[in-house]
């Protein structure tokens, strides 16, 4: 995934975190809400949406700095005088629920990405092999 979609998505991230958090400011109350929410998941699944074939391994670091812009602006915004609409704080329990959930399934995902290096280190030894032996 090109850097230049991946900061549209911490934009829009950042901006759906932001209007939870921080509803009273003027811009989002310019802005209708449901319409707001139906814009962003489209510009998110648009954006999601793999153009080409994104290695394991990229996108498991792009997944990491995604899932840690999140944690950070949730721990930020209430410090910031932000509070969550939804309930988003780190003193919920659902909160540490939702941290184990993303660090397994960040491991699984890690774990996969190793084997397909691996393996394409593998497939390309086997080449060289191949071409040396004509």
């Amino acid at each position: 995934m090109s850097y230049i979609k991946e900061l549209f998505i911490y934009i829009l991230v950042l901006a759906i975190l932001l209007r939870d958090s921080f509803s009273e400011w003027a811009i989002w109350e310019s802005l209708p809400t449901k319409p707001f929410y139906i814009v962003v998941i489209v510009l998110l699944l648009v954006l999601f949406y793999p153009t080409k074939k994104v290695s394991l391994m990229q996108n498991f670091w792009m997944q990491l700095r995604v899932i840690v812009l999140i944690l950070v602006a949730i721990v930020i915004m209430p410090l910031l005088g932000g509070h969550s609409a939804i309930g988003l704080d780190v003193r919920q329990p659902i909160f540490f629920m939702i941290i184990v959930l993303s660090l397994f399934q960040l491991s699984m995902q890690y774990k996969r990405a190793k084997q397909q290096v691996a393996r394409e280190k593998e497939i390309e030894e086997e080449l060289k092999k191949q071409h040396q032996v004509k």
